[in-house]
C-alpha cells in the first residue's frame, strides 16, 4: 500500500456504530440467556489452532429433519495451549432463527459428558447460532476465524447484537450438514449415554494484555535551529505480556503547537506495523496528512487514525477482510522475540524551527478495545527541542 493512502484506515469505531447492515433483535421471547452482559471484541486470524481435535466435516443431510445433538464445549486459549473452562472464562449461547432476523433460545454451552441437547425442527434444516463470548470479568478475546477453522459445522460468523440489548457478540452459524455428525431422531436423549449425537464444539479464544505506552527516550534535544527540514525519529513501543493480545482501535499523534511553520505534516509520517500470520512484523509508512482527522483547537494539533474494515464474513458470505483489520480494530498478539513484549510504533516527525526555540512535545495516544467493550488508552510523550534545556 502506497503510504498516502488510507485503505487500511477508514471511519468509526466498531462499538455504538452499527457497521453491520440491519439491525438483529430477538422478539417473540421472553428468555434473556445468563451472563450475555459483555461485549465481545473484536479478533483476527493469527495464529490459527493447529488442533486435530476438530470434527472432520462429510456431507450429512439434516435438511427438514426432526433431530437432536448434544453440544459439548472444549474451550481453549491457543496462544496459551492451555484449556479455559466453559461458563467460568468463556461462554456459548445457542440460538435458532429461520430468517437471521428474530433469533430465539435454543440451549447453552456445557462440558458435560452428556452434552447439551438441542432439538432441531424441520424448519431449522440442521442450522442453529451460537453466541460466544468471554464471561463478564474474564480477560479473554474470541478468535472468530480460528474457532471457524477448529469446527467443521461452523460456516461463517458476524459481530451483531442478537438480543436487542445494544451489546454485540461474536455469533457462529452452526450448519449440521457440514458437521459429519449423522442426524438420529429416535430420541432426544443426550450424549454418548442416550442417542442424540455428540458433537464436541471448541471455542478458540486469547488471553488478553492491557498495553503500556513507552520510548527509548523522553526527549530529543539540541537538535538545532535548522530552517530546514529535520528528521527526527521517535521509537515509541505498546508493551505487554508475550503471547497475549490486545485490540488497537485509535492512534492518535498530538503537538502542543498550531504553528505549521514548525512541523511538517506533509513529509512527517508513523511507521505502522502489521503482523502476519506468522507474528513477523512489518511496516507501512502511513504519513500524517493522511490521518481520517487533522485539526487543532487553538493550542494544540491533532492528527487521528481510527480502523475499521469490509464485513468478513456474514455467515460464510467471503468479503474482502485484511489479515488483522477486523470490525473496528487492528488486533496485536504481542511477541516472545525480538522485540520481546513490544509492538513498535516509530514516528518520523519532520520538523522546521524557522529560528524559534519552542520546544515541541509530541504525544502518541493508542485507545484498545478491553474484553469488557470497554474502551482504555495509554499515552506517551516525546519532546523535540532545539536547545539543550529540553
Amino acid at each position: 500500500m502506497n503510504g498516502k493512502q488510507t485503505a487500511l484506515l477508514s471511519l468509526a469505531i466498531i462499538l455504538g456504530t452499527g457497521m453491520l447492515a440491519g439491525t438483529i433483535f430477538l422478539s417473540n421471547s421472553g428468555y434473556k440467556a445468563p451472563l450475555i452482559t459483555n461485549s465481545a471484541v473484536p479478533q483476527t486470524n493469527v495464529p490459527q489452532s493447529t488442533s486435530s481435535a476438530a470434527p472432520v466435516g462429510t456431507p450429512t443431510s439434516w435438511v427438514g429433519k426432526t433431530a437432536s445433538v448434544a453440544v459439548t464445549n472444549n474451550d481453549r486459549d491457543v496462544l496459551a495451549g492451555t484449556t479455559i473452562t466453559e461458563n467460568t472464562n468463556v461462554q456459548s449461547i445457542y440460538w435458532w432463527s429461520t430468517d437471521k432476523v428474530a433469533f430465539y433460545f435454543l440451549g447453552a454451552g456445557t462440558t458435560t459428558a452428556t452434552g447439551s441437547v438441542l432439538n432441531l425442527t424441520p424448519q431449522m434444516n440442521g442450522i442453529f447460532y451460537i453466541v460466544m463470548q468471554p464471561v463478564s470479568g474474564q480477560n479473554y478475546y474470541i478468535a472468530p476465524l480460528s474457532t471457524q477453522n477448529a469446527n467443521a459445522c461452523i460456516s461463517g460468523y458476524d459481530f451483531m447484537d442478537i438480543q436487542g440489548t445494544g451489546t454485540k457478540q461474536w455469533v457462529f452459524q452452526c450448519d449440521m450438514s457440514r458437521s459429519g455428525v449423522a442426524p438420529n431422531s429416535a430420541t432426544n436423549a443426550g450424549g454418548a449415554a442416550g442417542s442424540a449425537p455428540l458433537m464436541t464444539l471448541y471455542t478458540n479464544a486469547y488471553a488478553y494484555t492491557a498495553p503500556t505506552a513507552n520510548s527509548d527516550t523522553t526527549s530529543i534535544a539540541s537538535i538545532g535551529l535548522v530552517t530546514t527540514d529535520k528528521q527526527n525519529a521517535v521509537y515509541y513501543t505498546l508493551t505487554g505480556t508475550s503471547q497475549k493480545a490486545f485490540a488497537l482501535t485509535e492512534l492518535d499523534m498530538q503537538v502542543n503547537s498550531t504553528n505549521s511553520t514548525r512541523f511538517n505534516p506533509s513529509l512527517s509520517y508513523w511507521q505502522f506495523p502489521t503482523q502476519q500470520t506468522n507474528g513477523a512484523i512489518t511496516f507501512t509508512q502511513l504519513y500524517f496528512s493522511s490521518a481520517n482527522q487533522a485539526y487543532n483547537d487553538g493550542t494544540n494539533t491533532y492528527w487521528k487514525y481510527t480502523f475499521t474494515s469490509p464485513l468478513d464474513t456474514t455467515f460464510g458470505v467471503q468479503g474482502t477482510q485484511t489479515v488483522q483489520n477486523l470490525k473496528g480494530a487492528y488486533y496485536y498478539i504481542v511477541p516472545q522475540t525480538s522485540p520481546s513484549g513490544k509492538i513498535p510504533f516509530t514516528a518520523n516527525i519532520v520538523t522546521d524551527y524557522q529560528g524559534s526555540t519552542t520546544h515541541l512535545g509530541w504525544k502518541m495516544t493508542a485507545y484498545y478495545i478491553q474484553p469488557s467493550g470497554a474502551i482504555g488508552s495509554v499515552t506517551k510523550t516525546v519532546a523535540i527541542c532545539s536547545d539543550a534545556s529540553c
